[in-house]
């Protein structure tokens, strides 16, 4: 599913102080999303966590090695929904997700809005339904061969998965996309360098976060 810029149009962001303050955060697979978010979770107690990543379908209903950022692998109208929900002020029942597995788990978990909402995932920035609800919007940006090291180490050392298969996905999908987010995205979004370690990368986001706040 591509982007229509033509239906975000002008890109303003929500100005309504009753609102959650919403932060995207996206990148490609291995660029340290979830660690920034665990860590601005710390620095910032007045927040929430929604992440994309629960909404993936099980991977009994998908094909093995399957393009992740393709929307069809995402329970994708449930998560605009809940979306919606939180940008409303409303509680959300999230999925429950194994993030090794990826297989989902019973149950689900209560997201609360608070006064910061940070949503994370690969492909928020490519859902119009949603795009303008973000006052901050930072894609991670490491170098290639950052994201190789970064991709292979976790897939290997925390998921149990072989070289060749992280590679492979690296080849076929991961960096494609990265490369496709890169050339339509980076007028909307504020692309930030994340070859640092997570620390530096961290305090870069929270001081643009605090002079939003």
């Amino acid at each position: 599913m591509n982007v229509n810029l033509s239906v975000i149009g002008a890109m303003q962001n929500v100005s309504n102080d009753t609102k959650p303050l919403f932060i995207g955060i996206s990148g490609p697979s291995g660029s340290g999303k979830t660690a920034l978010c665990s860590c601005l979770l710390r620095r910032f107690p007045e927040a929430t966590l929604l992440m994309q990543d629960w909404y993936f379908k099980s991977p009994a209903e998908l094909q093995e090695d399957m393009n992740f950022c393709d929307l069809s692998t995402l329970q994708t109208e449930r998560f605009i929904a809940d979306v919606i929900s939180l940008n409303k002020g409303e509680v959300v029942h999230a999925p429950r997700m194994n993030l090794h597995t990826f297989e989902p788990m019973p149950g689900y978990q209560q997201i609360s809005p608070k006064k910061i909402v940070l949503v994370e995932g690969m492909t928020v920035f490519r859902l119009p339904e949603i795009f303008n609800f973000f006052n901050l919007r930072i894609y991670l940006s490491p170098s290639q061969e950052i994201l190789i090291q970064r991709k292979v180490a976790r897939d290997t050392k925390g998921r149990g998965r072989s070289i060749q298969r992280a590679m492979k996905q690296l080849d076929e999908w991961i960096i494609p996309e990265y490369l496709r987010d890169k050339s339509t995205l980076e007028t909307y979004v504020q692309f930030l360098n994340a070859d640092g370690n997570e620390e530096e990368v961290c305090a870069r986001v929270s001081q643009l976060l605090e002079e939003l706040l």
